[in-house]
């Protein structure tokens, strides 16, 4: 993939939030395959982490790395709109060709009116890959067969007039695609939220127990 920004990235993801827990419930499900465990050359995380931003108060000395009390949209925002237009941390990126560069957003709901914006720019300035994995049960309402639990059949399903409904409706205008293309927008099946034996898998949330924090990652690479 070429050189690689670890300082832009923040490790090549920038981790918002604090206390991640990931669940997961199902009522019938195949067997899970074998833990493939991969082992890492680096002694720890703390390796990896460049720097990062917490929407709570964190008490820490490493305060050149760790930033408490944060507006994390903000900060999402301004890193996204320096990476688009090479500014800021990532001035030197100015002769690195557009067709190099890649974005991953993963995040339960994207709805930010100036963020959908700079995602649009980023494919009309010819980016490489643009990619948002979420959960789109949150922005459409699939059609259904009789007793169809879930499908995939987005081309059938109507957005809501949530924010987050709007900021697809608008990434699709803009010629991006439903879970296939470099420019696309990545999701687990719509589901029947009336049938009474319904029971989303939450595979795509990110959850912080009980605490409330949100959780987003935002990843940059040449």
């Amino acid at each position: 993939m070429g050189r690689k920004y670890a300082s832009a990235v923040y490790g090549l993801v920038l981790v918002v939030g604090c206390w991640i827990v990931t669940s997961l419930a199902f009522a019938k499900t195949p067997a899970i395959p074998e833990v493939i465990e991969v082992t890492s050359k680096l002694p720890s995380a703390d390796e990896v982490i460049a720097e990062l931003w917490l929407s709570h108060n964190f008490d820490s000395p490493d305060l050149k790395r760790f930033h408490p009390k944060a507006k994390l949209i903000e900060v999402e925002r301004q890193k996204l709109r320096d990476f688009i237009y090479s500014e800021g941390e990532f001035s030197e990126l100015g002769e690195v060709p557009n067709d190099r560069k890649i974005i991953h957003i993963v995040r339960y709901r994207l709805s930010d009116p100036e963020i959908i914006e700079l995602l649009i720019e980023a494919k009309q300035r010819g980016f490489g890959e643009v990619i948002i994995i979420g959960d789109l049960n949150t922005a459409m309402k699939g059609k259904f067969a009789p007793d169809e639990k879930f499908n995939s059949r987005f081309s059938q399903a109507r957005f809501n007039r949530e924010p987050m409904g709007k900021a697809i409706r608008s990434l699709k205008e803009s010629d991006y695609k439903i879970n296939r293309g470099p420019y696309g927008v990545y999701s687990q099946p719509l589901y029947n939220l009336e049938h009474k034996y319904i029971l989303i898998p939450p595979s795509m949330h990110k959850k912080s127990g009980s605490s409330g924090y949100r959780v987003a990652n935002l990843g940059f690479c040449v």
